[in-house]
């Protein structure tokens, strides 16, 4: 499956929203207040709240709530590689890979 034929169902502001949502629910969850969590994460508490209301902040910013709220696990599904399906198919990437290192 090719890149383009990928069809998102969200648009990049509603997922910041969903995750920043997520992680207030995780906070309330755990009974954080947003002045312990910021302080933990080493963020203002301007920059929670940003966060938890629209989701937008930097990546290391979403690290370091994520790493106070022990939810560091989740990244890993982020980017994840897809399953290779055969030996062939690993095989025929590499002597692509090489053809194009050489066609340069």
């Amino acid at each position: 499956m090719s890149n383009s034929s990928i069809i998102s169902l969200y648009t990049p502001r509603e997922l910041l929203a969903q995750v920043g949502a997520r992680a207030k629910a995780l906070r309330l969850s755990k009974g954080i207040r947003q002045e312990d969590l910021a302080r933990s994460a080493g963020v203002s508490v301007a920059t929670l709240k940003r966060f938890e209301a629209t989701g937008q902040a930097t990546f290391e910013v979403v690290t370091r709530i994520a790493i106070a709220l022990r939810a560091e696990s989740d990244f890993d599904q982020l980017f994840h590689r897809p399953p290779r399906r055969s030996l062939d198919e690993v095989l025929e990437r590499s002597v692509n890979r090489q053809r194009a290192r050489r066609a340069r």
